[in-house]
């Protein structure tokens, strides 16, 4: 198994790979033997072993279409529908394969410090639900 997500972020989140990068550092949830976290030009990694799980950051027209698109199908119950549809930026989160759920906890926390951090809804793309 591997882990997906999207973190859908309201325009106003001031969401940076620079500023994404120094808050995960910076929040000591990551300070572990044989974890690295790495900023790379265009994303952020964490590692540990041969696990990776690689943080972009993607913003424009096509994030918002999709943002639309997300809380049309699957956000019609929420309360925060309209906010949804309004995000153009988002942290798009994939994974190498974990089968046996090893760095579970580490994917959540990301997401976790990631949505609280910045304001955003953690969405499962495959599962077509909100996290």
């Amino acid at each position: 198994m591997s882990y997906q997500a999207l973190i859908l972020l309201p325009s106003n989140s001031g969401a940076s790979l620079d500023a994404t990068h120094d808050r995960l550092r910076s929040s000591g949830a990551f300070d572990r033997t044989g974890l690295t976290l790495t900023r790379t030009p265009d994303s952020i990694e964490l590692a540990m072993g041969h696990w990776h799980l690689v943080i972009g950051l993607a913003s424009g027209p096509h994030v918002l279409e999709e943002s639309r698109e997300i809380a049309q199908r699957y956000g019609a119950a929420r309360g925060d529908q309209a906010l949804l549809a309004s995000c153009d930026t988002r942290f798009e989160l994939e994974s190498d394969a974990d089968p046996e759920m090893e760095h579970f906890n580490d994917y959540a926390l990301v997401v976790e410090h990631l949505t609280a951090v910045f304001h955003g809804v953690a969405f499962d793309p495959r599962a077509g639900e909100f996290i």
